[in-house]
């Protein structure tokens, strides 16, 4: 998972670049420039594991010295989301909905 998202952010994804990035804490910054006007917006990505030991990956977006993005960093954050999912082969039933409690089976 790791790799996937250090390669997406690293280059794979036009105008992202890799600003930092420590395996170690699961941390990565990156900067994305916006595709009409050229601003920088700064993501940062982490890679975890929830308390459940499934892998969890968190993305924020953030606008760099302008007050509205009209939805552009939601839309970048589905995309990567996307692209990550793409690029593991995830199918539906083993993407995670974050937003509920796993429901496990015996």
């Amino acid at each position: 998972m790791w790799n996937a998202a250090l390669a997406l952010a690293g280059g794979e994804l036009a105008r992202w670049t890799v600003v930092s990035a420590n395996d170690e804490e699961g941390v990565m910054r990156a900067r994305a420039v916006t595709r009409i006007f050229r601003r920088v917006d700064d993501v940062r990505i982490s890679v975890t594991l929830d308390g459940n030991g499934q892998t969890r990956v968190d993305v924020v977006s953030v606008s760099l010295r302008r007050k509205r993005d009209l939805g552009g960093n939601a839309r970048r954050i589905h995309h990567f989301m996307r692209e990550l999912d793409a690029k593991l082969g995830a199918t539906e039933a083993q993407i995670l909905d974050a937003t509920r409690e796993p429901q496990f089976t015996a």
